[in-house]
Order: structure tokens, then sequence, then C-alpha cells
């Protein structure tokens, strides 16, 4: 709010006093009360207004529950949002991870899948849908492969590859050896061999038999 300077008989720089200048009525505050009570209900037609890029679910309050800082979700809430997801892959890198165009064309190279996939990017996890359950198992079996000299890893989705995103170091691959002396073709030969290269774990299954 202003209210008029007091009237002086001195006069100005200009040579024009206060005394000559028109006086105004003090001034309110209706207009900004006018502008309060339109936002107010321009905010209210917003909230009643899904915007244009809403989806079709709505979503529902609930009280948090948090237990030493943490907010805690129901297991049951977890475990049918884990079933929208069972049937994803999902690649990774262990160090710095390659463009998303790359590694697309890449894949679809080297997997030439009899039906269509989807693929998206979140974070440094790559997933994979498959429109058939066909290229699904043929991809989990081929499994992890190098692209561009780094190892990109192939798994299922569970929800220990989610929650260890970022934190994997290492994975275990199977290794293709050839022209193995048959007195080596053994579990004790087999670990002598795989040591040379890591710490072997286990046989295949046609190897074993």
């Amino acid at each position: 709010m202003s209210t008029p300077a007091p009237a002086s008989s001195q006069p100005s720089q200009s040579g024009v006093g206060t005394s000559d200048l028109p006086q105004m009525d003090p001034i309110h505050n209706v207009g900004e009360i006018q502008s309060s009570g339109r936002d107010n209900r321009l905010w209210s037609t917003l909230l009643k207004t899904l915007p244009p890029s809403a989806g079709a679910a709505t979503l529902k309050y609930s009280d948090p529950i948090f237990k030493d800082g943490f907010l805690q979700i129901p297991e049951e809430v977890r475990m049918e949002g884990a079933k929208l997801w069972e049937n994803h892959i999902v690649g990774f890198f262990l160090d710095k991870k390659l463009p998303f165009n790359y590694v697309k064309s890449a894949v679809t190279n080297r997997w030439k899948t009899l039906g269509d996939f989807e693929m998206a990017l979140d974070g440094d996890l790559f997933y994979f849908k498959f429109s058939t359950s066909e290229d699904r198992e043929h991809v989990l079996d081929e499994g992890s492969f190098h692209l561009a000299g780094k190892l990109f890893v192939i798994r299922s989705w569970t929800r220990d590859v989610e929650n260890s995103r970022g934190m994997i170091k290492s994975v275990p691959v199977w290794v293709k050896m050839s022209r193995v002396p048959k007195d080596l073709w053994n579990p004790k030969g087999f670990s002598f061999l795989g040591s040379a290269i890591g710490k072997p774990l286990f046989m295949d299954k046609t190897t074993d038999t």
C-alpha cells in the first residue's frame, strides 16, 4: 500500500512544488484479492481435469509406514508387480555401458529372433521383452557375449538382479573348450583347465555325461 507524499511548499529541483501535483487516492489491495480468488478457481479446474499426458490407470493414497527411516512396502505389492517383469530378460555391462542404438543393432543381428522384441533402458540395465517364448529361451541359452570388447551379461529378470544394479562386478560365464585330451575329460581335469582363466564352478550337462 502506498500513501500520498506530504504536501510541501518547497520547490523541487524541477521548480514544481508537490502542492502543485494532483493528489491521488490511497491504493487498496482490491485487485490482489480478486486475482487470488481467480487463481484459486484456476487451480481447482486444473486439479479436476486430467492433463493430456495422463495414463488410464489411477493412483490411490496409502498411509505410509516407516521403519528405521525406510518406507515399508507390503510384500504382496512387490510380488504382484514382479509378475509383470518375470518374462523379461535383462542385459548389462560390468563397466561403462554402450549407446542404446548400438546395442539394439548388435543384438538384433546376433539373436535373429523369429518374432519381435521390445528393448528399453533404465539406468545401466537393458530390458528385453520377446513376443515368443522360443526367442526368450534361445537368448538365455546363448547367454552373455562381448560387444566392442565389453562383456554384455544376459540374465533372466529377477528382483535380486534389479536390487543389485550397479553393484555387480563379476559374473559367471560359460567357456567353450576345444580339443581337450580325453585323459582330462573329467571333473579334475576340467578344474585344472578352468583354473587357468578364473575360478571354475561346474560343467554343463552335455560335458558331464
